[in-house]
């Protein structure tokens, strides 16, 4: 058996290895392991490659004539009670199940998890006859293989295992409630990566292509409708009641405190002053941004007696009658020293748990950093349990494949992912990723991404803005007003990107590559804007659209004291798409 399909089976049966494990493991049946080890274990199980020798080592091999350890026999005064023991000549009766409160369910029920089950639930009263004293071999052992009653027969082969440990079927009480829904996730804007020649009119056409879209936006308002180009302004006009939409190319604070502003549309440039006595919003202006003023021109300047950002219209709500729900997660950062694995493992647990608010989940959306990377910062090396990063990824699909295999899965990429940095990136390969790629329940988009989830052909799902947020800590040190909050409260930086209508609006607060068109404006309001990066966390509302800031499963690193970061990890937000209704939880405390 290949490794990718040892690991998916060992996955769905609940049971976590390493690559030592899976090298072993190859051309051997793995079913008698995975028997073993999982007949009485009753939570994970982490497999090493010394135990999976010993379990097919000769001296304790599961043959019929001898027991786990054949120094240490049961008791042959102490044998099972006849009465509660499988009669080897007849199969349990059919009208009587076992005991639902005592059945493990999944969602993921094979053959093979119906005879862990059923043997779990037997072997209970087993557990009563085993000699308290033995050794250490046996008690790593012992629970994780299967007790026949009286003596076995000498002339048995050991392989005969496979029809003692015939599935027994049983009845399922608990289920997955979102299982029973089918999912969706459609792409609405899906960025395309063509190779082409840039040079420095690339820059120009992006540009051309960012100002006509906002200008197009600004073109719906009443107030506006009289706007002219810049160049119709001669030097000796003097005109009131105009209005004009330009990108702001400076910004500058005169002597007497008012502000001045050089703006610039496609067809000429002009001074705009804004008086300090006018209390417009001049701390939130940033220079790239593209604002539209009204006032008067006097002499060929412009003076500002209302600024307008682009900004979103209120959102209408989605409607979505499922009883399911979507959790939001982002900055896995698996491979660093500091990747909060328990964390990650309490998360894991919750989300394959039936009888807990996990089993509506439906879509599990994750918005970038998916490992820490090599060499994204000088030193990071030292920094790395994981330093190679295919193995980096490697472990991140380990992990994805323990999600239920109903959870439709959507994944970006991050600054510290290795794909190209420059904005938009695209979405995984299965350079990266090969097991991913071919999942049904996995969907990988580029970053930005816009998506709608749970949306059929008869009905409107909710759409995503999925975007990791590099920009962030440039956009909130360029904006005075958020400045003191912007990095420990992320909802404000992200109301300005929505105002703005823009993901990265201030030039080089991301790496650009430029294109024809510019692919980070934000075109339609979404019902959801997901972002992380910032590590920390914040939820709240903005004219109807969701503003999830997602927390990290990464502690306070060296590289985040210098970039200003302050980890707030652990916090997983979920939203009821059902009840609109969103809310979080914390695995750190829980």
């Amino acid at each position: 058996m290949e490794r990718s399909e040892i690991l998916k089976t060992f996955t769905k049966n609940g049971i976590i290895t390493g690559a030592d494990s899976l090298d072993y493991l190859e051309n051997k049946d793995i079913n008698i392991a995975i028997l073993v080890t999982k007949i009485l274990d009753t939570g994970k199980l982490f497999i090493t490659q010394k135990l999976l020798e010993s379990m097919f080592d000769s001296d304790i091999e599961l043959n019929p004539d001898k027991t786990l350890n054949p120094d240490k026999t049961l008791n042959p005064d102490k044998t099972l009670n006849p009465d509660k023991t499988l009669n080897p000549d007849k199969t349990l009766n059919p009208d009587k199940t076992l005991n639902p409160d005592k059945i493990s369910n999944s969602n993921k029920t094979s053959n093979l998890d119906k005879t862990t089950n059923s043997y779990k639930t037997v072997n209970e009263t087993h557990d009563k006859t085993l000699n308290e004293t033995h050794d250490k071999t046996l008690n790593e052992t012992r629970d994780k293989t299967p007790n026949k009653s009286k003596k076995s027969n000498d002339n048995k082969d050991s392989n005969e295992i496979k029809n003692i440990l015939k599935p027994i079927e049983v009845h399922k009480t608990i289920s997955f409630i979102a299982k029973d829904y089918e999912g969706s996730v459609r792409l609405h804007a899906q960025n395309e990566f063509k190779g082409h020649k840039r040079d420095l009119s690339s820059f120009v056409d992006c540009f051309n292509s960012r100002y006509n879209k906002i200008k197009n936006f600004f073109m719906k308002h009443r107030d506006l409708r009289g706007t002219r180009s810049i160049s119709r302004f001669k030097s000796t006009e003097n005109e009131k009641d105009v209005s004009i939409i330009g990108i702001i190319s400076e910004i500058n604070l005169t002597k007497n405190g008012n502000t001045l502003l050089s703006v610039e549309d496609p067809t000429g440039i002009i001074d705009v002053v804004i008086m300090k006595d006018k209390n417009l919003e001049v701390d939130y202006l940033i220079r790239d941004e593209i604002i539209a003023f009204s006032g008067s021109v006097a002499r060929g300047t412009f003076f500002a007696n209302s600024i307008m950002f682009p900004d979103i219209a209120p959102k209408t709500p989605f409607n979505i009658t499922d009883p399911i729900s979507s959790v939001f997660i982002s900055d896995v950062h698996i491979g660093s020293n500091e990747y909060l694995n328990k964390v990650m493992d309490r998360f894991l647990k919750w989300i394959n748990d039936p009888t807990s608010d996990a089993s509506n989940v439906k879509y599990l959306c994750i918005a970038g950093d998916l490992v820490d990377g090599v060499g994204i910062y000088p030193g990071q090396q030292n920094n790395l349990k994981i330093k190679n990063i295919y193995d980096q990824y490697s472990a991140f699909e380990e992990l994805i494949e323990r999600v239920p295999e109903h959870i439709e899965v959507v994944l970006c990429p991050g600054n510290h992912d290795a794909v190209r940095q420059s904005e938009p990136q695209p979405a995984f390969d299965k350079s990266l990723l090969p097991n991913l790629v071919g999942f049904k329940n996995v969907t990988l988009v580029s970053n930005p991404s816009f998506f709608e989830l749970h949306g059929f052909d008869d009905k409107q799902g909710a759409t995503s803005l999925m975007y990791h947020g590099y920009s962030f800590s440039k956009i909130i040190d360029a904006i005075p007003a958020l400045r003191v909050k912007g990095m420990r409260e992320p909802q404000h930086v992200m109301k300005e990107l929505l105002r703005k209508r823009h993901l990265a609006p201030l030039y080089s607060s991301n790496i650009m590559l430029p294109d024809i068109e510019d692919n980070l404006v934000i075109s339609a309001a979404p019902h959801i804007f997901h972002t992380g990066d910032l590590h920390s966390f914040a939820i709240d509302k903005y004219k109807g659209v969701h503003l999830f800031s997602t927390s990290t499963f990464q502690g306070q690193t060296s590289f985040m004291d210098r970039v200003g970061h302050l980890a707030n990890p652990g916090k997983v937000t979920i939203l009821d798409l059902k009840e609109n209704r969103p809310y979080f939880k914390d695995f750190i405390t829980s």
